[in-house]
């Protein structure tokens, strides 16, 4: 993986850490809650402090520099955006307590599945689509976004 992507690699660690907790599990790792409602404030701290941050980037940096750059990663780029827009929706949707457990677990292979399509599918195709300066230049706006 190219070194531009490291803090988006970074993060998706976390991002992984949390699609585990939104899974059933018999045990979680200390100061995890366990109950629906406790899993969503969880997820709702994670999504303020990194997701809304990380998706920003990747909407406002990332795609925006590799589209236009061919037929499949265009594709995957518009995937990945709107992946981004169905995850908040199904975030707004943890308002509901109704089958709150069952929507966190679809919430958390959803996530988990985003992670791996960005990894294993867009990520390594980026160095070839850009530049060795375009890559400095992505690397440092990741860096110094806010």
């Amino acid at each position: 993986m190219h070194e531009s992507l490291r803090p988006l690699l970074s993060d998706h660690q976390q991002v992984l850490f949390l699609a585990r907790v939104c899974k059933p599990r018999r045990t979680q790792p200390q100061g995890v809650p366990t109950s629906p409602w406790d899993k969503v404030k969880f997820v709702r701290g994670y999504f303020e402090t990194l997701l809304k941050r990380h998706f920003a980037i990747e909407e406002e940096i990332l795609l925006p520099a590799i589209r236009g750059k061919g037929d499949e990663i265009d594709r995957l780029a518009e995937e990945i955006f709107s992946e981004h827009k169905l995850m908040h929706d199904m975030l707004e949707s943890f308002l509901d307590v109704e089958g709150l457990s069952e929507r966190l677990a679809v919430f958390g292979e959803f996530l988990e599945g985003h992670v791996y399509k960005e990894e294993l599918d867009l990520f390594p195709q980026i160095p070839s689509v850009l530049t060795d300066q375009q890559l400095e230049e992505l690397e440092q706006a990741i860096l110094t976004f806010e």
